[in-house]
C-alpha cells in the first residue's frame, strides 16, 4: 500500500481505533507516516521497522505518549537534534540497521527514562549503523541495555552505572 493510499484510508480507521495501544506497520514499503497517527493518543508502542524511511517522520515528534519505538531496518541517515527532546517518555528505541552516522549530543539528557537503546545488533555486518562516536550516555541512568555492535566506533564514552548489558 502506498503512502498516499495509507494516508487516505487511515483517517476513518483512526477514528474507530483511537484507543489503540500498539501498532505494527513493519515490513512494508512505507516512505513516510500519515499525520493522522497523531490522533492515536493511547498509542504506546509503534513498530515501523523494515520500511523505506529516509528520515524520521515528523508525525513522530508529536506522539508524546510513545514508550517503545522501532525504526530499525529503514534507510535513516540522521537523527535530528529535536527528536530526543520531542519524545522524552521513550523507554525502548531501536535504530539498528540504518545508515546513521551521528547522534545528537542532547540524546542522554532528553532520554533519562530510556531502558533499552539498540543502535546495532549481533546479526552481522550491515545490521548496525555508521556511528563513529557516541554522545556521553552517563546521565541515562535508567539504561540497562545498550546495543552498538556493527558500527564504526573508535571509543566508548562513559556509561551509566546501572548498565547491565552492553554489546559493542
Amino acid at each position: 500500500m502506498g503512502d498516499a493510499v495509507l494516508a487516505q484510508t487511515i483517517q476513518p480507521w483512526i477514528s474507530s481505533h483511537y484507543r489503540l495501544v500498539e501498532l505494527d506497520v513493519s515490513r512494508n514499503r512505507l516512505t513516510g507516516l500519515p499525520q493522522g497517527l497523531v490522533h492515536l493518543a493511547s498509542l504506546r508502542t509503534l513498530n515501523v521497522s523494515g520500511n523505506l524511511l529516509r528520515s524520521i517522520p515528523l508525525v513522530l515528534y508529536h506522539m508524546h505518549g510513545l514508550i517503545a519505538l522501532d525504526l530499525s531496518d529503514n534507510q535513516l541517515q540522521s537523527v535530528s537534534p529535536r527528536f530526543p527532546s520531542a519524545l522524552t517518555h521513550l523507554q525502548v528505541l531501536h535504530l539498528d540497521g540504518n545508515a546513521i552516522e551521528s547522534l545528537p549530543l542532547t540524546l542522554a539528557t532528553a532520554w533519562t527514562r530510556m531502558t533499552h537503546l539498540r543502535l546495532g545488533t549481533d546479526v552481522g555486518p550491515g545490521s548496525g549503523n555508521r556511528l563513529r562516536a557516541l554522545p556521553d550516555l552517563e546521565s541515562m541512568t535508567a539504561l540497562v541495555e545498550l546495543q552498538v555492535a556493527h558500527n564504526l566506533l573508535e571509543w566508548l564514552p562513559p556509561m551509566p552505572s546501572g548498565l547491565r548489558h552492553l554489546q559493542a
